[in-house]
């Protein structure tokens, strides 16, 4: 999501951590009468919005979630709407669904309902959206990956200090071959 326009002539611009990135960073909206806003997104360690908040630093909308993505409460402090959730995902409010690019996921069962577009390349659970949502994202719905942003103190739990690779890099080159090109 880049921008939205509505029939009222309101406008919302999305800013994003990093290019190629699905973490969001800020949002820019602008009224009918041309007024600007910048707000700014504070999400979890995988990039799913937790909090909004205004200029002056004030909450005007949060949420806390179960672990695949399903709403636990949503307040909104303000008549602001909040529709990003898992990277690269919008919340179809009138389905309750979190629309991607190519698919509809269901938070209540953690699980997409359409089969992934690129078949079995994606894994051989073809309805699943990631083995642990702790730790992993699907922004593009094919195939999961590991969050970057996972920082504690300056320390990468997914990178090998010495190295500097993540786990499943150096995993992958030892035993790539095993596996053919299936990425």
């Amino acid at each position: 999501m880049i921008q939205e326009s509505s029939a009222d002539k309101r406008q919302s611009l999305y800013l994003y951590t990093d290019e190629g990135s699905y973490e969001p960073l800020a949002r820019i909206d602008r009224n009918s009468n041309q007024e600007q806003h910048i707000y700014y997104f504070h999400t979890d360690l995988n990039g799913m919005p937790e909090e909004l908040t205004d200029e002056a630093g004030e909450i005007v909308w949060e949420c806390s979630y179960q672990l695949w993505g399903k709403p636990i409460q949503e307040i909104a402090h303000t008549e602001i709407q909040q529709n990003l959730r898992y990277q690269g995902q919008y919340l179809d409010r009138e389905t309750g669904l979190h629309y991607n690019t190519f698919r509809y996921y269901d938070p209540d069962t953690g699980r997409f309902t359409q089969p992934d577009p690129i078949g079995l390349n994606g894994g051989f659970n073809l309805y699943q959206y990631a083995p642990n949502a702790l730790m992993l994202i699907d922004p593009w719905r094919w195939s999961c990956g590991i969050a970057d942003s996972i920082n504690w103190k300056g320390f990468n739990p997914r990178k090998n200090p010495s190295t500097g690779k993540k786990g499943l890099q150096t995993h992958f080159e030892k035993h790539g071959h095993e596996f053919g090109n299936i990425t």
